[in-house]
């Protein structure tokens, strides 16, 4: 046995020198990295939406004019959210679905609104009537 320290060239193995070279990049995948990425729009949706909400307006606004004018923006108001009832349905199955689904919610609503009033509207007089 030898009483030296052994040197680090002993301990270590021999490692093959570390040459820099530039990473291989291919070029064609860097220019779509370094552009922005596209917004996705569904436009089915925003027509939706933009249905409901004209819907919804004409609902409101029903309320505030004479009767022969609030039954024009009630009818106009009911084809539209029934279009856009439609229309959210339809959009639901694209991405992103968030216009889709509140469309659905704010013309499902009136639509709703428009069942149970035209509902009433056939079933009160019979009601009425039979009491008497």
């Amino acid at each position: 046995m030898t009483t030296q320290d052994p040197t680090p060239h002993d301990i270590n193995e021999v490692k093959p020198p570390v040459v820099d070279t530039p990473p291989i990049v291919d070029e064609t995948h860097q220019e779509a990295a370094d552009s922005p990425k596209e917004k996705v729009v569904n436009h089915t949706a925003r027509i939706a939406f933009a249905g409901a909400m004209v819907a919804e307006l004409l609902f409101l606004l029903s309320a505030f004019v004479p009767y022969k004018v609030s039954l024009v923006f009630s009818g106009i108001s009911a084809l539209l959210a029934l279009a856009s009832v439609v229309l959210g349905c339809v959009a639901l199955r694209r991405r992103p679905r968030n216009l889709a689904v509140a469309a659905l919610v704010f013309a499902g609503v009136l639509v709703i609104i428009y069942l149970i009033v035209t509902a009433l509207f056939f079933m009160l007089p019979e009601l009425l009537n039979s009491n008497t």
